[in-house]
């Protein structure tokens, strides 16, 4: 037993009612034995609701429902973040650049993704108050929220960081490298050669970088093609005749491995930050 259900058979409209007669009839005849034993019969009346298996049922669906709302609350906070991220101007400018790193079709809206995944979700979360639930249809739901926050905040993430990895970017820099190295080799200024060295040196350790992490975009971006998958996945057995406990389990893994990758990300922006404050320092 918790404190939040002791605290809720605490305030049971049955065992308020009686600790009122109760004080009502204290205060009337100030006869103290009538108190201890109309305090003793409330207490009881507490601690038998509060192990009431009914009892115990309502509470814990009435503390599922304000979870799932609360989780249903963060998706539409991540969802508004990241629909400020991934706009159609934004979507538009690097609509060719996501086919040649993914590999997809160079129609593909980031937006239309997104407002997909949102689509399903809601449909999911509406379903589960409007029709008979069950316990897997919850578990369901909840898998759904979950996967669907973590879509979100992926997708923002992977809408900040491939503009910095395009490929556009990396031959830019490999194209001011083989500038330089033509520069250096006509150089006939010691000085100027050194500086020149030192600005290669410097190209190529960013290059590497900008290589190292755009791998790291192809990987959440093959990551959130998962998650569509998922999410269509879960949308199918939700509204299915009969539900695969398999199924939801399954989906454990993909949310497990989403989530690693959010925490990636997370680190990474807050590692950025700090060289961001570094450098203004």
């Amino acid at each position: 037993m918790t404190v939040k259900m002791f605290f809720r058979s605490l305030m049971h409209i049955r065992n308020l009612g009686l600790l009122a007669v109760v004080l009502i009839l204290y205060s009337f005849t100030g006869w103290m034995p009538l108190f201890f034993v109309g305090f003793a019969v409330y207490f009881a009346l507490v601690l038998q609701k509060a192990y009431s298996p009914k009892f115990r049922q309502n509470f814990n669906r009435m503390q599922s429902i304000k979870k799932l709302r609360r989780l249903n609350h963060a998706c539409m906070n991540s969802l508004y973040s990241v629909k400020r991220k991934v706009s159609k101007d934004f979507a538009s400018r690097i609509i060719g650049k996501v086919s040649s790193i993914l590999g997809i079709a160079s129609q593909v809206d980031l937006e239309a993704r997104v407002n997909k995944v949102a689509c399903i979700k809601d449909e999911i979360f509406n379903a589960f108050f409007m029709h008979e639930r069950s316990n897997i249809k919850e578990r369901i739901v909840f898998k759904a929220m979950e996967l669907a926050d973590i879509y979100f905040r992926l997708m923002e993430g992977y809408a900040s960081r491939f503009s910095d990895v395009s490929v556009s970017n990396l031959s830019n820099l490999d194209m001011k490298i083989q500038n330089n190295r033509r520069k250096l080799n006509m150089s006939s200024n010691s000085h100027y050669a050194d500086d020149l060295r030192q600005a290669i040196e410097t190209d190529e350790r960013l290059l590497q970088r900008l290589r190292e992490e755009r791998q790291d975009v192809e990987k959440m971006g093959a990551k959130l093609n998962v998650i569509e998958s998922t999410m269509l996945l879960l949308k199918q057995q939700y509204f299915a005749e009969t539900q695969s406990d398999e199924v939801v389990e399954d989906i454990e893994n993909t949310i497990n491995e989403a989530t690693a990758l959010d925490n990636a990300l997370y680190e990474h922006k807050k590692n950025k930050r700090g060289i961001q404050k570094g450098k203004k320092l």
